[in-house]
């Protein structure tokens, strides 16, 4: 019995001391995502330009795939990528280097501010554009899901 209760006050301390730490662990994650934001943008701001300058680059392009990651994912701002994404560095010759982020999109990569411009979806389109390109079931028989295949062989 005196086995059990120590044995409870240890797990209850312990859930205890848990709780208290989490905030702090909270808190150290998210001064070190601002430290890690903060030299991203300086070597975007101060070291890309000098760079694609000095070896006569005027675009350089990163593409990355689901699952494949470039070795500078990290540095690029870890956005999330389905299919396929492109991280496009132009130098028009002004001041700074313009960033744009293509495909990949989530919280860390928009929060980050380091690109101008970014874009996750495709462009918004007409319902003009969707009747021309898109397919329509004229069967009458409304299919969902793996369904879908099997209007086409009841109605032929």
């Amino acid at each position: 019995m005196r086995l059990m209760t120590r044995a409870i006050r240890i797990a209850t301390m312990t859930a205890l001391i848990g709780l208290a730490v989490r905030p702090a662990d909270a808190q150290e994650a998210r001064r070190r995502w601002e430290m890690e934001r903060q030299i991203r943008l300086d070597k975007f701001d101060q070291v890309l330009p000098r760079a694609m300058r000095d070896n006569g680059i005027e675009m350089w392009i990163v593409a990355v795939k689901e699952n494949h990651y470039d070795p500078l994912w990290k540095d690029l701002g870890r956005g999330y990528v389905t299919g396929v994404g492109y991280y496009v560095f132009s130098d028009r010759g002004g001041e700074r280097v313009e960033r744009v982020a293509l495909g990949p999109s989530g919280y860390l990569l928009n929060e980050s501010g380091a690109y101008d411009a970014g874009r996750a979806r495709p462009p918004a389109r007409s319902e003009a554009h969707w009747r021309q390109h898109v397919g329509r079931n004229r069967s009458g028989r409304r299919s969902f899901g793996n369904d879908a295949g099997r209007a086409e062989e009841d109605a032929g």
